[in-house]
């Protein structure tokens, strides 16, 4: 099964409180059981952009993050 989640922010974006944080555990919970997880979201609240490549796949935590 696919899954696509759209979020205006995410993991590791943490000056956005709590979502980002659960709905990241919600999806990191799910790749375990072998579903295919996307995130399509932004790069608000990133503090170090270094590690995060904009339009292209991140692969954080077996969730595909674009």
């Amino acid at each position: 099964m696919k899954i696509l989640h759209i979020s205006q922010s995410y993991y590791p974006a943490f000056g956005f409180g709590g979502p980002t944080v659960s709905v990241h555990n919600l999806n990191k919970a799910l790749a375990k059981n072998e579903l295919e997880i996307t995130v399509y979201t932004t790069n608000a609240g990133l503090k170090n952009k270094k590690n995060v490549f904009f339009g292209a796949k991140n692969n954080i935590d077996g969730v595909k993050v674009f």
